[in-house]
């Protein structure tokens, strides 16, 4: 449990042009509307490599990276009333910022109270740490870049408008797919995922059908996209989790004959033919600490009592060993595992590395 005197000092990993050294920190008080989080688990992903590996120069960023964090309320500030000391919480902090507070590599991490959100007594702390970033980039896609009804609308009528209605997710069995998938489920949709070596993960979180991309050509991935949703109504929807040109040309294709959006979380290549009845928005996951914060807030708050009820399931975790010391081998693991995802389109079944502090 947080310890019930507010800690002075830290240790935390610091993110430079050179590599990862572990230091020594003060500890900030939270500011309104902040919640400060003593880590227990901090899991990786993807943008925390590259901004060590690739955005330097670009960005001239360094500090403390990592923003999924998992483990007890040490303190609150001003003006939030919904968490206090000793809460089991999972957190999204912000992103790229200059302030070393919001990192999630240390021992102590300050995050937005709304995207804060309570644990149940079942829910690990490493499951938890699988969801903050991926979880939000799901639903930020499916419901604000493609405009889909939220599984959580009361009314019914918007959301019984989709129901049964095909959608595809390139890359079920990925992080942010795999996420995809079951909110998708949940809204009521029929999913058609496209995966490789982990599509048995893929139908464990609940597509309906999946196609196996591995031996095929761009043309018959899309046929074999066409086969699964006969007589399932024209596709409007895609969600491609991995946003590769090649996956996007794909989304594109079996987008051509009848129209519709497709949501990517990258920059969109020029390289990729686009016909004007299909439109293709970048989802940013940013939007959570800006426009869209009240709506992440709901659900964050909504989702995770299904993760305690085991009907929404996080991703699975390999724990890294050695807590801090151990995120310099995380992270290039992570790198690892991203560049042969990137060359060869396969996945890692959801899997999330974890730091376990």
């Amino acid at each position: 449990m947080a310890a019930s005197t507010f800690p002075q000092k830290q240790k935390g990993v610091w993110f430079a042009r050179d590599g990862c050294t572990l230091r020594e920190f003060d500890v900030t008080q939270p500011g309104p509307g902040e919640v400060l989080v003593q880590n227990v688990a901090v899991a990786s992903n993807p943008k925390d490599w590259k901004v060590t590996r690739l955005w330097y120069d670009k960005l001239g960023w360094e500090g403390i990276e990592g923003n999924d964090v998992a483990g007890y309320v040490a303190a609150v500030g001003e003006g939030v009333t919904e968490f206090k000391l000793g809460d089991r919480v999972a957190a999204f902090t912000k992103m790229g910022q200059p302030h070393p507070k919001w990192g999630g590599y240390q021992q102590y991490s300050t995050a937005p109270a709304g995207t804060t959100f309570p644990l149940g007594p079942s829910t690990s702390f490493e499951a938890a740490a699988t969801l903050p970033l991926a979880l939000a980039t799901a639903f930020i896609g499916l419901y604000r870049s493609l405009g889909l009804p939220a599984f959580t609308d009361t009314a019914g009528r918007e959301k019984e408008k989709v129901r049964g209605t095909p959608i595809l997710v390139y890359g079920a069995s990925s992080s942010v797919g795999a996420y995809a998938v079951q909110l998708a489920k949940l809204s009521g949709m029929y999913v058609v995922g496209v995966a490789g070596g982990s599509k048995e993960y893929a139908r464990s979180v609940g597509a309906d059908v999946v196609v196996d991309y591995r031996g095929k050509t761009r043309e018959e991935v899309g046929n074999a996209v066409a086969e699964a949703l006969e007589g399932r109504g024209p596709l409007h929807y895609v969600y491609n989790a991995v946003a590769t040109p090649e996956t996007n040309q794909i989304s594109v294709d079996v987008l051509r004959k009848d129209g519709g959006k497709l949501t990517h979380s990258h920059e969109w290549p020029e390289s990729v033919d686009v016909p004007p009845n299909v439109e293709h928005i970048r989802t940013g996951v940013w939007t959570v600490h800006g426009e869209d914060a009240e709506f992440a807030t709901a659900m964050y708050c909504a989702i995770a009592p299904l993760v305690e009820s085991g009907a929404f399931k996080p991703n699975r975790v390999r724990l890294v060993p050695g807590g801090l010391t151990g995120v310099p081998q995380g992270v290039e693991m992570l790198a690892r595992e991203e560049e042969v995802y990137t060359v060869e389109n396969s996945s890692g079944a959801g899997a999330k590395l974890a730091v376990k502090s």
